[in-house]
This record gives C-alpha cells, structure tokens and sequence, in this order.
C-alpha cells in the first residue's frame, strides 16, 4: 500500500487481473493522468479473497413428530415415558429438515423400505393412513433428506401402528 501501476494507457472500462491468491486483501485505484502530465488519483478500494471454497455439508434431517408415546388419529394421549410410539388410525408425520450450503431439494418417506412419497416443501410431512392390515405390528419410518448438490441424511424410528 499503496498499490504500484500495474497498467499504463489504459482504455477501456474493465480490467481483468488475472488468477487471484486466496486470503489475500487487494487494494486498486485509478490515476487519470491527462496530455500536458497532470495527474488525478480517486479513491483506494479494497476486497478480500476468500480461504477457499465452501464446502458442501450433508443436510441435517430429525423426526419431530411423532415422539415417543401413544397417538390416537394424530393426537398424542400418553406422554414420552412410553418406551416404544404406538400409533392407532392415521397419524400426520413431521420432518425437520435444514441444509446451511445449498437448501433441501427433497425429503422421501418410507415405512418399512418402502417408499411412499416426497415431499419438496417445508413443512415436510406425510400422512400415514390406515392399510388393508389388521392388528398391532412394528414399522420402521425412515426419512432420507437431499440437498441442492446431492448430499444426504436420513432419521428412522421403530412404532408399533394398529392399522
């Protein structure tokens, strides 16, 4: 500081000054110098490079709803000192769902492998409903959260459900 010519001459309205290091501040200024060698100098500006590129993280993706305890058509009757979630009737699914790099693409829902749909808005969600099945079984619910650049998580729990 403060910056040396780099240019002489120059005539256009763009400068181009080339690959740049990282982490480094670069100052410039522009000297107007006319015919008989008067000169005038604006103000010195500054900007700094970056250390590198971002890096892409995966998304972070958690189940809030259910928790643990016991629904009766999405309504929560017990509260969390239940060991396992029983779920009776139809229950509405809710994914917490956050990527700081990019933003979330998608969320896709399966039970027990299977998937059964995406959903690509927050708040991300899934109706569960009732199936042609009888009687108390276990089901894993699994959520797989994808980013803007591929990346993924995934959150799963274990219920019981009487369909």
């Amino acid at each position: 500081f403060p910056p040396p010519p780099v240019k002489r001459n120059h005539d256009t309205n763009s400068y181009n000054p080339g690959s740049l290091s990282l982490n480094t501040t670069y100052y410039w200024r522009i000297e107007a110098i006319d015919t008989p060698g008067g000169s005038t100098s604006g103000p010195t500006w500054s900007f700094s490079s970056k250390s590198k590129l971002p890096e892409n993280n995966p998304p972070n993706v958690e189940i809030i709803s259910p928790e643990r305890g016991v629904y009766f058509r999405d309504k929560k009757i017990l509260p969390r000192f239940i060991r396992l979630t029983l779920i009776i009737g139809s229950i509405n699914i809710k994914v917490n769902a956050t990527d700081e790099d990019s933003g979330i693409e998608r969320v896709e829902f399966y039970i027990n492998d299977k998937a059964l749909g995406n959903d690509t808005t927050e708040p991300y969600e899934y109706t569960w409903k009732r199936d042609r099945l009888r009687g108390i079984h276990f089901f894993k619910i699994n959520f797989i959260a994808y980013d803007n650049e591929g990346k993924s998580s995934e959150d799963s729990m274990i219920v019981k459900k009487y369909l």
